[in-house]
């Protein structure tokens, strides 16, 4: 969203990951909020279960060495790496966290982390198809936000950077109708 606000030659102050745009895990005072469940597809949402079935399975199978990257020197290598799992380093999370929400899956080194990690679950849930659809959105570098984004630019509900009344409720009801669509498969 960034990126189109200043290729449209419009303002971004005040559009930043921490207020319009959550992060997949929010933190505040007293709670870990898992937030990418909350608006997605519930083919990601059943993937998110998955493949958190898959990783706390491999640590409880196989109980790995498990090492926070504090030099950020495995970036290529995550998230496994022989015996050891390698976790990337605070920085390297929110550095991911804000280039997930400015570039998404079309940054390489964040690609082939979500890449790696996914690879790991594979082999350890016992719900493996529920991931194919995050394999597809690796491959196609595309999520639902940018089906919805496509949604309306095909559709011309965008006009000198606003959406009227009539063309939100357009984009709300294919939302709704992809929800729906997602729950037949």
């Amino acid at each position: 969203w960034i990126d189109l606000e200043k290729k449209n030659g419009y303002s971004d102050e005040g559009f930043n990951e921490y207020n319009t745009c959550w992060g997949p895990i929010r933190l505040t005072k007293k709670t870990i909020e898992n937030r990418s469940s909350d608006a997605t597809l519930f083919s990601n949402v059943m993937g998110l279960v998955s493949l958190t079935q898959g990783i706390n399975n491999y640590v409880i199978n196989e109980d790995p060495n498990i090492i926070i990257d504090h030099n950020n020197s495995h970036s290529n290598k995550y998230f496994k790496e022989g015996s050891k799992l390698i976790l990337p380093s605070y920085e390297f999370l929110k550095w991911a966290e804000k280039t997930g929400i400015e570039k998404g899956l079309k940054n390489e080194t964040l690609n082939k982390y979500v890449d790696n990690i996914i690879t790991l679950a594979k082999k350890y849930t016992s719900n493996k198809d529920y991931l194919n659809i995050f394999d597809k959105q690796i491959k196609s570098i595309k999520s639902f936000s940018d089906d919805i984004i496509n949604y309306a630019n095909n559709n011309k509900l965008e006009h000198s950077g606003e959406i009227t009344e009539p063309g939100a409720c357009k984009i709300r009801n294919y939302i709704a109708d992809s929800y729906y669509k997602d729950l037949e498969c």
